[in-house]
């Protein structure tokens, strides 16, 4: 699958579930909510992850908000709310890696736009001060996508 502009494919709202394994402590923890990228002005917008978060004892609500501004080339950047930068996500070939350094810790993420309506993230963080495995299941939320038993049981392995 080719994507054309990464800016465009994401824009939408989707279904999100995160699995997230704590590799220090071995406690597992779960994000069922939604994601969305509105455009608030031409090439530029904001993404939201807004549901319930079961992890280290906490449960409840949990939110992001991302900055993401199209390219040219057809890349997207990605910065926090607060204007740091954060990542440059390509995904002209359906799968995308990328490195964000936070402190000393390093977020390792790979991408895979499985079909228009099904996105899958891989991450893994690694430092003094997090070390932790993360995948997330993304469908778009007018579609009907079942999650798979594979993903659903975190037996797939989306690295390139």
């Amino acid at each position: 699958m080719e994507i054309a502009d990464t800016y465009e494919f994401l824009l939408g709202d989707w279904t999100l579930t995160r699995w997230i394994e704590d590799r220090r402590t071995g406690l597992s923890g779960r994000f069922i909510g939604r994601a969305t990228l509105v455009e608030t002005t031409g090439g530029c917008g904001w993404y939201t992850e807004e549901g319930e978060l079961s992890y280290k004892g906490y449960a409840g609500p949990a939110n992001r908000m991302l900055q993401v501004l199209r390219q040219s080339d057809g890349t997207a950047v990605l910065h926090f709310s607060d204007g740091r930068p954060y990542v440059v996500v390509d995904l002209s070939t359906a799968n995308w890696s990328g490195r964000h350094l936070c402190g000393r810790d390093t977020y390792e993420i790979d991408m895979q736009a499985r079909s228009e309506s099904v996105v899958l993230e891989q991450w893994r963080v690694r430092g003094p001060a997090k070390c932790y495995d993360a995948l997330a299941f993304l469908y778009r939320a007018e579609s009907r996508v079942e999650i798979p038993s594979q993903i659903r049981t975190k037996q797939i392995d989306i690295g390139h």
